[in-house]
């Protein structure tokens, strides 16, 4: 009887199945870690979870008409409520009503929690907006920036309202541990590549002595290039416990962006995948500039990269986080499993809703794709840290966010990133955090 009272049936509208268990399947199977479930495919234009015990009736007001109407500018959200249950509040992007009742042994919501779900999962705005001169998402135009969510992880709050309606069903079910994340984007590993860079680093450590020598020492021997401080990362790593991804450029293509300095198969780079495969730590593709659209160019690189390091390379994250509703199945067939891309370029925040693995939606062709997004959420941008404590507070407000629904905190730093001891401490201070 108690196996009986867990299965769940769960009806959705027959036309949009294929979009509405990609969503039922990242909240129940990825999030909840609940399988117990068959989805159906109904006449009723609502969302429904039932067992013998009773119904949970979900408002639906986005997956109507015909699919190739579904992506357009009348469907973005137009509005953001608040709504509570059970004195928890929640943010709602679509709705019929602020109903939230009970009557018999049936629960209706009156917010449409799947469609603000895939909306913030898939980022389909993106395909209506315009871009960034690089054709990026834009967070200045985004619904998340419209409607103050890129601070908060909206995905992963829809996943604890449905534990907590699940357990009026008489079902339990449990989301993973928080787990941070650490990763490094090895685009240069050289700083004195030239002597402007000596002018460039006078003005900004205003210790034109200390900048000289640090100068010379570099062209004498690359490792004391302030960019090559992979023991010094190391050892921190190591002391925190961190688990580590670390990507690789394998390519260049253009010199305005693709600031690859380095031979994959050159003593210094061989010994710093010595040191990341004897630590354990991932090694990640880094492709370059344009391959967010190109399937061979990625594919090239993947196969210099899987040669140099000897191993497969499952991990990828766009070079200058450049990346459209595309790219995930140019990834997908390049047998990429985990991708950590989805960010926006202030780089602080929940780009897609959510601080937790989830696989990725391929809109072009209507189905989940092989590839799992771990979510990028902090990433440091190169300014030199001139107040500590500043820096550090955003970050570690960002890191308890997460935290509070056992987050996966991915966080990039690049080599470049801990040049000056402001940006060791600050980066020491946020491993201390995770």
């Amino acid at each position: 009887m108690q196996n009986e009272n867990k299965m769940l049936k769960i009806s959705v509208p027959a036309e949009f199945i294929i979009e509405l268990s990609y969503v039922i399947n990242v909240l129940l199977k990825e999030q909840l870690n609940f399988y117990q479930f068959d989805i159906v495919s109904s006449n009723d234009e609502d969302v429904i979870f039932e067992n013998n015990i009773g119904k949970i009736k979900f408002a639906n007001v986005f997956f109507h008409g015909n699919t190739t109407n579904l992506h357009t500018k009348e469907n973005l959200p137009s509005q953001c409520i608040d709504f509570s249950y059970n004195n928890v509040g929640y943010k709602s992007l679509y709705h019929r009503d602020s109903k939230i009742e009970k009557e018999g042994n049936c629960i209706y919501l009156g917010h449409d929690v799947f469609a603000s779900t895939y909306f913030l999962l898939t980022q389909w705005e993106s395909k209506l907006l315009s871009g960034d001169h690089l054709g990026r998402y834009k967070l200045a135009t985004s619904s998340i920036y419209k409607f103050g969510l890129y601070e908060t992880p909206v995905v992963n709050q829809y996943v604890q309202l449905i534990q907590q309606l699940l357990k009026q069903l008489n079902i339990d079910t449990k989301t993973d541990g928080y787990k941070p994340h650490f990763s490094c984007d090895i685009d240069s590993i050289t700083k004195y590549k030239t002597f402007r860079n000596l002018i460039g680093s006078i003005y900004h450590t205003r210790k034109p002595l200390n900048a000289i020598k640090l100068y010379l020492s570099a062209k004498r021997n690359k490792k004391n290039d302030p960019y090559y401080c992979f023991d010094y990362l190391f050892s921190m790593l190591e002391k925190y416990n961190l688990e580590a991804t670390f990507y690789f450029m394998a390519g260049l293509e253009d010199k305005r962006y693709d600031t690859k300095d380095y031979d994959l198969n050159e003593p210094l780079i061989q010994e710093i995948v010595k040191g990341i495969k004897t630590r354990q730590y991932q090694i990640g593709l880094h492709p370059t500039i344009n391959t967010w659209q190109s399937y061979d160019t990625i594919k090239d690189q993947k196969e210099v990269l899987e040669k140099a390091v000897d191993s497969k390379v499952v991990n990828v994250r766009q070079h200058y986080l450049r990346y459209d509703v595309g790219t995930w199945a140019i990834m997908e067939g390049n047998d990429f499993l985990y991708d950590s891309s989805m960010q926006f370029t202030e780089g602080i925040g929940f780009a897609a809703g959510i601080c937790t693995p989830f696989t990725l939606f391929d809109l072009i062709n209507r189905r989940p794709t092989k590839v799992k997004e771990i979510p990028l959420i902090a990433m440091k941008k190169k300014d030199y840290v001139q107040d500590v404590s500043q820096s550090f507070e955003k970050m570690f407000a960002i890191i308890n966010e997460a935290k509070k629904y056992n987050g996966r905190f991915m966080i990039l730093f690049h080599n470049s990133d801990l040049e000056t001891e402001n940006e060791r401490m600050l980066f020491e201070k946020i491993l201390e955090s995770l």
